[in-house]
């Protein structure tokens, strides 16, 4: 599930402009991303948490240049799964 939310990544960092604050991404990179990663296989929802996530603490200059961890984004991916896509009991 991580490998479509970086595949997103990757995309979105071609599509960055400049921002000292976290902040909403920009319409075309919110699109970017989210088409990306429900493309590559993931639940909208789920790629709609991660990208709220990444918003609030990531802002556009380092998500430009990669200045975050990725460890992170595992995290917040696996949070965003186990709020979205609950294990059946």
């Amino acid at each position: 599930m991580l490998k479509p939310i970086l595949a997103a990544l990757s995309l979105l960092a071609l599509l960055v402009s400049s921002s000292a604050f976290a902040e909403p991404y920009p319409d075309e990179v919110r699109e970017a991303f989210t088409g990306e990663c429900v493309g590559a296989g993931a639940p909208e929802e789920v790629c709609t948490c991660v990208l709220l996530k990444m918003e609030a603490v990531i802002t556009l200059d380092q998500l430009a240049a990669s200045d975050f961890d990725p460890a992170q984004l595992e995290t917040w991916t696996i949070e965003c799964m186990s709020e979205y896509m609950p294990e059946a009991e």
